[in-house]
């Protein structure tokens, strides 16, 4: 199966797929969440649970889902030094004509 590398940069990000050389970077981003700013907010998360082994096993969900056109997953990282700012995700919730996005931030 050949890997799902879409990717796009500007000056400040770059917007591509999380691969597995990614986990320190991804979950600094999550575990230095501030305190919740905000009721739809849900602030600091426990991510004891998430390993660098569940982690592969999450890339190697996100490539599946690309490669079956269910959904494609971005990491976003700051360029300058690679610190993970957040996701987005392009999700077919519904195919009737249009598509569903969503939008993460650690």
């Amino acid at each position: 199966m050949n890997r799902f590398t879409h990717q796009r940069k500007t000056n400040r990000i770059i917007v591509r797929p999380l691969e597995k050389q990614d986990y320190d970077a991804w979950l600094s981003g999550f575990t230095n969440r501030r305190i919740s700013q905000h009721v739809y907010d849900p602030g600091k998360l426990d991510m004891s649970d998430c390993t660098s082994v569940w982690f592969g096993q999450l890339v190697d969900i996100h490539q599946s889902l690309a490669h079956e056109d269910r959904a494609h997953v971005f990491g976003i990282f700051r360029l300058e030094d690679g610190i993970h700012l957040g996701m987005v995700d392009f999700s077919t919730l519904a195919r009737d004509g249009f598509h569903w996005g969503r939008v993460y931030h650690p």
